[in-house]
Parts: C-alpha cells; structure tokens; sequence
C-alpha cells in the first residue's frame, strides 16, 4: 500500500525529532499525521512510544484508516489506541510493547 512504501522511505531517511514533529501536527492531512505516528510505533524504544502517543490520543480529528469504502471511519486518538494494544496493523506484526508499559 502507498501508507506503507512510505513508512518504507520514513525509516530509510531516518528523519530528525523535528521532522517527525512535523508530520504528527500536519494540518493537512491525516494521513501524513498517521504515516509519523506509524513511524514512531515501528522505529522508536517502547518507553518512547507512549510519551509521543499521549499528546494524541484523545485527537477528535475524523478519518478513515483505510481507503474501501466499507471501512468505519475512526478518530486519529482512538486509531492511536489501537496501534498501543494489538499486536498486527495491517497484517503486519507491530514490535512489541513490554507489559509493564501497557499498564
């Protein structure tokens, strides 16, 4: 999917702390803010993860994740609390988050 070639990229660039800022507050789209919190749940330490989540994850900002059209549209807040407590996203395994974080 054209998410995920641009994870790819995202993790090949290994873009600045700014940078991903950046993409997580775009007003733009969601989509761009849900490519960097994508990225902050791929590429960044578990204890990292939460204290980037947090600031989001009551955002009422409305989207729908996923392009069919019987796809449910979600808000990015409770899109970010899915990708903090399942495991897969996409089909595709999300590194783990150690237990005691997920308290």
């Amino acid at each position: 999917s054209t998410l995920f070639c641009c994870l790819f990229r995202l993790l090949t660039l290994k873009p600045s702390t700014e940078e991903v800022r950046a993409l997580v507050e775009n007003t733009d789209s969601p989509f761009i803010r849900a490519v960097g919190f994508l990225y902050i749940r791929y590429a960044f330490p578990p204890q990292e993860v939460w204290r980037w989540f947090r600031d989001y994850i009551f955002d009422g900002e409305r989207f729908q994740p996923l392009l069919a059209r019987t796809a449910p549209e979600t808000t990015i807040g409770e899109w970010i609390e899915g990708l903090l407590s399942e495991d897969k996203y996409c089909s595709t395994v999300l590194p783990r988050l150690p237990a005691p974080l997920m308290r």
